[in-house]
Order: C-alpha cells, then sequence, then structure tokens
C-alpha cells in the first residue's frame, strides 16, 4: 500500500504545539513500525520543519511541494486531485488548523482514498468564542463541510469520536478512535528527598517556596482559567497561606497584569505564581513536585497536559467532559469544571487527604503507560489499509426518494447555542422533518449542528431570508421567541414578515431590556416597548428608574413585579401564537383577544426515559455521587428567581434528619455564588454538590438518578415552562414545585406543590421531608409524572399538532391574501372572471 501524509502538521504554526508533535510522533512510529507499506510525504517549500529526518522506511520518499503563488490551499488540491505518486490514502495531519488558507483538499473520482487525524471539533462546539472572525469561521464551515466527504478520520479520543458522528453525522466505519500518548521517556516522576538542588533552585527561581497547586493552562474562555482562580480563592484561609497557586501560560506583559489584578481582586495575589511560556523540562519539574494537578478545562480533544502530568507522577483533577474522563480514567479525580465550587473541593480533597494523593501519585504512572504512541500507530495503520482496501463504501448516505413536500422556515437558536429552546428545536426537528423540507434560519457568524446533519434540512443565515422567500414559496414560518440574547434575529425578522410564534416566555421584558442596550438599537427601546403596552407603566420607570434599579434584580425585576409583559409588538406581528400551556392561552385571551382564536396549546415535548438499575448506579459512580444517597436534585441556571437559597435553607432540615441525603445543582451560577455562600453558612457545604453547566446528555443522565426533584420560581414569573422539570418528570423522578403561574397548570397528583407565601422554607422543608421519609408517595408520584409525559409531552404529539398549527394560519393567510386581491378588483369583476 502506498500511503501519502500530508506534514503541514509539522509546518504550521502549531509546529511546536500539540499538533505538531501528534504528527510527528504518528509518523515515525508507522515508518518504524509499518516498513511494509510505501510512504510519501509532502512538505511545503518555504515553511519550516522541511529538513527534519525521518527514520525507518528504505520505501520513504520526501516530496517537496512548490506553492503556486504562495497558494497552499491550490498545492494540497493538486496532490490529491492529481495524484501523480500513484497513493492508495493521502492522510491529513491538520484538516482544520486552515493554516495560510489550507482546507483539507476535496474528495475527487480519481484520486486516492483521503484520512484526516480528528483532533476536535471544539470550534464547531464553542462558535462564540473561535468562530466570530467572518473569513475565519468561512474557511473553518468549508473545511469541515469537505472534511464529512473524506473515507476515514482517525480520531485522538473517543470523545473526538462521539463529535465526529455526531456534528458531522458520519457512519461508525468513518471514524476510528486511534489514541494518543505523550514522551513516557522525558516524562517521569521524580519525588526523591531531599530535592534536588537543581528541582529546588528551578521553583524558587520562579517564587515558588513550599508546596502548590499547579495547572498549565492557556488564555481561552476554554481553558477556564478564571474558574480555577475562583475555586482557589474559595479554599479554606489554611490551606491559602499553606500553598501556592502556580500557572504556566504563556502571555503578553498586557495580559499578565490583568491576571495579576484578577488575582487581587480574588485576595490571592501573594499566593498565586504566573510564570508565563517555560520549556519543558521546567514544566517537568513542575509536574514532579505540585502537590496536585488542576486542570478545569471546559472541552479537550485529549488533554495532552493531563497524560504528561500523570506520567509525573502528579495527583490530577481535570474535568467531567469531553476526552478528560477517558484520559484520567480511576487514576484521578473528575471536577465539574463549570462549578469553581466543585473544583474547590477536589482540590481541597487532594491537599487533605494524604492516603489520597499518594495513591493516585502511584495510579497515575501507571495509567498513563497504556497510552502509546505504538498502540496509536498500529491502530491507525490497521483503519488506513481497511480503507484503502474497500471498494465503494456501502455506508455513505443514500439519496431518500420520497413524495415531495412542502417547505417551511423555521427560525431559532440552535446547537450548540447554550439554550433551552436550542435543545427543544433540536428534538422537535427530528419529529418535524417527517412533515416538512425545512429552512433553518440561525443568526449570523455560527452554524447550527443541525445544518450538517440530515438531508430534510437546509441553513441559512437569516438576512437571506427575503431572497429565499420570494423563491421558495414557503408554506409556513415558525419563529421560537425566548426571553433571551439569543433570539435577536428572530425579532428582527418577525417584524418584517408574520408566522407562527411559539412563545416560550410570555413575559420579555427581559429581551427588550437587552436588546435596548445593542450598539445597534434605538437607546430608547425599552421604554417605547414599554409605552406601547403601559403608558402609565412608562412614566413611572421614567421618574422613578434610577430607585427601580436599584431593587433586588435591577429594573428587569421592577418592571416585572409591577405587571410589564412587554410582548406587545412580538403579539401584534404574530400571524398565530403557539404556547405549552392553559396559563399562557389565557394570559393572550386577555391581552390580545383578537387572537385568541390564532393561538394553539402544544405542550413542552418530552419521551419517557427510565433507567435499568445497574445504568443508575453506573451514572451515580461517574458522577461521584453515592449509591445509597437520597439525592434531591435543582436543574437549570442557578438564579435569584429560582429560589436556590431557599432550597439550600430547606434542605438544612433534611440533612439534618436524614444523613446520607445530599442536595445537587445542576446549572450555571449566575446567582454570584450566593447559593454555595449559604450552604457554607449553614456548614452545610459537604452536603450540596454544585455540577455546573451540563451538555444535555449528562443534564438528563443526572435527572434520571434523582430521587426528588426541586423546581422552583419566584413570582412573577416570565410564564416560562421548564424543560428541567420535564427533563424530571420524564425519568419518573417525584419533584416539587411552587404553585405559581405555569407550574399550577400541572395536577397535583403529579407535582407537590408548596405555596408562594412568607413561609416558604419551612413549608418547602416540610414537602422534602414527607418525600424523603415516604418512599411509597415518591414511587406514587413519580409513576403519575411518567403517564403524564407519556399522554400530553410526546415530541411525536407535538410534531402533530405543529403541523394543524402551521397549515391552520397558512390557509389563513392564503384566504386574507385572496380577500385583499379581490378587493382590489375593478367593481363588477369576479373572482371566476
Amino acid at each position: 500500500m502506498r500511503i501519502g501524509i500530508d506534514m503541514l502538521g509539522n509546518q504550521s504554526s502549531s509546529r511546536n504545539r500539540g499538533i505538531g508533535r501528534y504528527t510527528r510522533n504518528l509518523v515515525s512510529q508507522l515508518l518504524s513500525r509499518h516498513p511494509q507499506h510505501q510512504y510519501v510525504l509532502y512538505h511545503y517549500e518555504g515553511l519550516p520543519g522541511m529538513n527534519d529526518v525521518w527514520p525507518g522506511s528504505p520505501e520513504l520518499r520526501l516530496v517537496h511541494c512548490d506553492l503556486p503563488d504562495g497558494n497552499l490551499r491550490e498545492s494540497a488540491e493538486q496532490i490529491a486531485a492529481q495524484n501523480r505518486d500513484g497513493l492508495d490514502i493521502l492522510l491529513q495531519t491538520t484538516p482544520l488548523e486552515c493554516y495560510s488558507g489550507h482546507l483539507p483538499p476535496a474528495k475527487t473520482l480519481r484520486g486516492p482514498k483521503l484520512a484526516a487525524i480528528l483532533y476536535d471539533l471544539i470550534p464547531m462546539l464553542f462558535q462564540e468564542l473561535y468562530l466570530s472572525h467572518t473569513k475565519y469561521s468561512q474557511t473553518y464551515y468549508q473545511a469541515v463541510r469537505q472534511l464529512r466527504q473524506y473515507d476515514l478520520l482517525l480520531a485522538i479520543s473517543e470523545a473526538s469520536r462521539r463529535d465526529g458522528l455526531h456534528v458531522l453525522e458520519m457512519s461508525p466505519e468513518q471514524v476510528v478512535t486511534i489514541g494518543a500518548a505523550s514522551n513516557r521517556e522525558f516524562f517521569f516522576p521524580d519525588r526523591s528527598q531531599p530535592m534536588p538542588d537543581a528541582a529546588r533552585s528551578t521553583l524558587q527561581r520562579f517564587g515558588v517556596e513550599g508546596p502548590f497547586v499547579y495547572c498549565l493552562s492557556g488564555l481561552d474562555a476554554r481553558k477556564n482559567l478564571l474558574g480555577l482562580m475562583q475555586a482557589f480563592a474559595m479554599l479554606s484561609p489554611e490551606l491559602q497561606r499553606s500553598h501556592q497557586l502556580v500557572i504556566t501560560c504563556s502571555m503578553t506583559e498586557e495580559e499578565d497584569q490583568s491576571w495579576r489584578d484578577q488575582a487581587r481582586r480574588l485576595g490571592i495575589y501573594d499566593r498565586t505564581v504566573l510564570t508565563n511560556f517555560i520549556p519543558d523540562e521546567i514544566i517537568r519539574v513542575f509536574y514532579q513536585r505540585c502537590d496536585a494537578f488542576v486542570f478545569p478545562s471546559l472541552y479537550e480533544g485529549f488533554g495532552l497536559p493531563i497524560l504528561e502530568a500523570m506520567h509525573c507522577g502528579a495527583p490530577v483533577a481535570a474535568g467531567r467532559n469531553s476526552s478528560q474522563e477517558e484520559v484520567v480514567g480511576d487514576a484521578g479525580l473528575l471536577i465539574e469544571a463549570e462549578s469553581p465550587a466543585d473544583i474547590a473541593a477536589k482540590v481541597s480533597q487532594l491537599l487533605q487527604d494524604e492516603t489520597l494523593a499518594e495513591s493516585l501519585r502511584t495510579l497515575g504512572p501507571r495509567r498513563a503507560e497504556t497510552f502509546t504512541w505504538e498502540a496509536t500507530a498500529d491502530r491507525a495503520i490497521e483503519a488506513l489499509e481497511r480503507t484503502a482496501r474497500a471498494g465503494t463504501m456501502p455506508w455513505r448516505r443514500k439519496l431518500r426518494v420520497s413524495a415531495p413536500k412542502r417547505r417551511i422556515a423555521y427560525f431559532s437558536p440552535l446547537p450548540p447555542k447554550r439554550s433551552g429552546i436550542s435543545d427543544y428545536s433540536r428534538e422537535l426537528l427530528a419529529e418535524l422533518r417527517r412533515y416538512y423540507l425545512i429552512d433553518l434560519y440561525h443568526a449570523s457568524g455560527y452554524v447550527p449542528h443541525l445544518s450538517l446533519s440530515s438531508l430534510d434540512f437546509a441553513c441559512h443565515d437569516y438576512r437571506l431570508f427575503s431572497r429565499c422567500r420570494r423563491a421558495l414559496n414557503y408554506s409556513g414560518i415558525i419563529y421560537q421567541m425566548g426571553n433571551s440574547k439569543y433570539h435577536d434575529f428572530v425579532y428582527d425578522t418577525l417584524l418584517e414578515q408574520p408566522g407562527v410564534v411559539v412563545l416560550h416566555d410570555f413575559v420579555l421584558t427581559g429581551f427588550h431590556y437587552w436588546y435596548g442596550l445593542q450598539p445597534q438599537a434605538d437607546p430608547g427601546h425599552f421604554l417605547r416597548e414599554l409605552e406601547r403596552e403601559q403608558p402609565d407603566l412608562a412614566a413611572e420607570c421614567r421618574l422613578n428608574g434610577e430607585q427601580w434599579g436599584a431593587e433586588p434584580g435591577g429594573i428587569i425585576a421592577a418592571c416585572n413585579r409591577r405587571g410589564a409583559r412587554l410582548n406587545r409588538s412580538v403579539l401584534d406581528h404574530a400571524a398565530g401564537i403557539i404556547v405549552h400551556d392553559d396559563w399562557s392561552a389565557a394570559q393572550i385571551r386577555q391581552c390580545a383577544p383578537h387572537l385568541a382564536e390564532a393561538t394553539a396549546v402544544i405542550p413542552h415535548g418530552a419521551d419517557p426515559r427510565q433507567l435499568a438499575p445497574h445504568r443508575r448506579a453506573e451514572i451515580r459512580r461517574q458522577f461521584g455521587l453515592p449509591a445509597d444517597a437520597l439525592l434531591l436534585g435543582s436543574f437549570g441556571i442557578l438564579h435569584p428567581t429560582k429560589c436556590n437559597v431557599e432550597a439550600v435553607e430547606a434542605f438544612a432540615g433534611v440533612a439534618a434528619r436524614h444523613p446520607k441525603a445530599l442536595l445537587m445543582f445542576v446549572g450555571r451560577d449566575l446567582g454570584e455564588g450566593e447559593t454555595l455562600a449559604k450552604a457554607a453558612s449553614l456548614g452545610i457545604q459537604e452536603r450540596v454538590r454544585f455540577f455546573g453547566h451540563a451538555p444535555l446528555d449528562a443534564f438528563r443522565d443526572l435527572a434520571s438518578v434523582t430521587d426528588i426533584g426541586v423546581n422552583l420560581r419566584r413570582p412573577p414569573t416570565n410564564g416560562e415552562t421548564s424543560g428541567a422539570l420535564l427533563s424530571l418528570l420524564s425519568a419518573g423522578v417525584p419533584s416539587i414545585v411552587i404553585d405559581v403561574d405555569t407550574f399550577s397548570g400541572y395536577p397535583d397528583d403529579v407535582v407537590r406543590k408548596v405555596s408562594w407565601s412568607p413561609q416558604l422554607v419551612p413549608d418547602l422543608q416540610r414537602a422534602m421531608l414527607e418525600l424523603a421519609g415516604d418512599a411509597a408517595r415518591r414511587v406514587q408520584l413519580g409513576a403519575a409524572a411518567l403517564n403524564r409525559v407519556r399522554t400530553h409531552h410526546s415530541w411525536s404529539q407535538a410534531a402533530e399538532r405543529y403541523v394543524e398549527a402551521i397549515e391552520r394560519t397558512h390557509e389563513k393567510q392564503t384566504a386574507d391574501r385572496r380577500g385583499i386581491a379581490d378587493s382590489a378588483r375593478p367593481s363588477g369583476e369576479s373572482q371566476a372572471a
């Protein structure tokens, strides 16, 4: 077999980073371990790395590629399209780096099979962080689309493979995990005592005088450096006094000063050491001598520093997400990376439990030894051989021939946006595509995953809607509207073209306040919308806005308490309305009676999800939750409107009576740590767990192993339907709610209701104790919850009722247009004429 390898990974700007290291190690092992094959290595003239010496094969050829007019992309295309070297397969070592405009070459009919190393799809998963620059994002999206046509992707971790299957919708045979490794000859343990003079001198040179916590990080938000510093600031005063926080990260002078200022604000300036860039020889000393290596990344393709630290015998704590879990295994602690509180708890555990730390110093190197370049190369060559031998690819997607469907336009935030409505749309579209061809319209600057995943979808920037609408003759337009910043493009388009509005939040005060602060908005937008709806309230706000802003929750909460809704402009431009419950429909009948006939109630979708006992036990082990714990869970963002502090206060009484009871919070903390502070003040911080934001699958897993759900709202609410509550009910979890607004619509035998009153905390505690002490009552409520989901909330039912609402609205709009056309005809001219 003749294998071509595009060596750009050894020549690009990542040459001295992970991609460069991976390329050199993998290729070296391929050449030395599998010399039976012929290899052609393609280097690019004028870039570094041209003269690297590669060991091994007598069949090795080094091909120097000229750059026509400096065009790296054209050179790469010529290699694949012309195939002058008679390759059986061509491997790309850096397909998505887009270095100097490079793209993975397109698949051609007569060219070689194409393969690529898949490091990660992080830019697709965190588009707001990485794809805001238009020119780069366009190149990256094009590279991703071309990669979808490849015969084989070699994933460096199971997590990257899952992303390849999910985001790119590739077949299992197309994406193979080959793994990764580190340099085990270079990274090794050394805890010799007394500490060698060279190591002591190295540490002292950077101001490290005693025990320390170490992190090798980067500056982008995904690496979560701020979360680590916040966690260190949460350690007990004793641990802060006895330990330093050492961070290695390449920084400019300005960045270095900014992070030192951040440490000062957190009160840890004197205990923080920023080393800036240092060579591997010094990094190795820090790995070897640290008391804990903490890697709180939000997402990794592999997480090489974790493996290096384990090779060096460091007790490791890394994120419970992406590839980090498979690297750490049982040889370290897993942390909820989005929760500084959990990071702090795990770091404290490593620093205070000497037995645990010593155990991990032994387990870490053993586990690290299981990751080898030899095994990586063997798995790679096996996959390359199999792909090269294959003829036609049976797993290629086949075009389906079916009856023509009508086409609709669909406006909504979509994955990877972190939005409950994004998750809602993903589930709904999976059912709705059975009925329609669907054009997805999204905000500019990102591409939804769904746009890549089905022949039933097309994907457009919302700014192209006017042009597309004229050409495509849509049978319906759906606007998913909510009370968050993710809906600005939905709102802008709705004002120009009426359609069916799905009103997820009856109150849109928060959206309009945010919208009015945007650079392109009229500064008077918020007050104008308020005046349009309630002139008297707008006049009062003009006079007392400063005092309202000082109230709890600021101006938004102040307006809501006084009855503001700010949904008039949305209702006035809607051709039809969909809400999720009768309470919202009643509100619309009251404030917009002309829309009563055009309003459909379609319950929020959910499908039952019951797990076998062994799977529940496995999930609890995965998240570090005791198998026998009585687990109370609150799901969704932590915010004062969710009464999280009150939940902790009520739980304190449960914790006193039930020694195995735990309370967990799953969601981003937007409450500035008030919930954690309340737990600490009550002395129950060890009984309260914070998991931070969890991906949808993990969110549902945690909901499924909860014994008692807690889903609270402080009135007045935004009139929202809680997807988090439905996640609990669909898992058969008995749940406690506050009896207000949309939550009041659930029958009393489906949820345990608590009245909103000054006695909320004792009443809530009474409800918790009642369910905690009565297993039969929990079973009864859980069964009723499951039955409710089956009969009222299935996604298939929701899709059918969407079709009814879309078709009814389309028929009415068509009839209205005919009526207008008839009225415009000269007197006496009939429609039939």
